[in-house]
């Protein structure tokens, strides 16, 4: 199974940058663009909690699993 991040989308079509995301979730932007495209594979709960809360989506909506 694999983990598709879906930050990116849900970023863009709240009009959120990266600077701004991790100005208002405390992760580092170069965290959130290494999540973003592909580069840390497993990112850390904590830094998924964060993005969420600060997203305002649910956890769960920020990834898909794929066979």
């Amino acid at each position: 199974m694999k983990i598709i991040w879906k930050i990116k989308e849900i970023r863009d079509k709240k009009g959120i940058s990266q600077l701004k995301l991790s100005s208002i979730s405390g992760v580092c932007k170069s965290n959130i663009g290494a999540i973003e495209i592909g580069v840390i594979k497993k990112p850390s709960f904590i830094d998924i909690l964060r993005i969420s809360k600060a997203l305002e989506v649910d956890i769960n909506e920020l990834y898909e699993e794929i066979n």
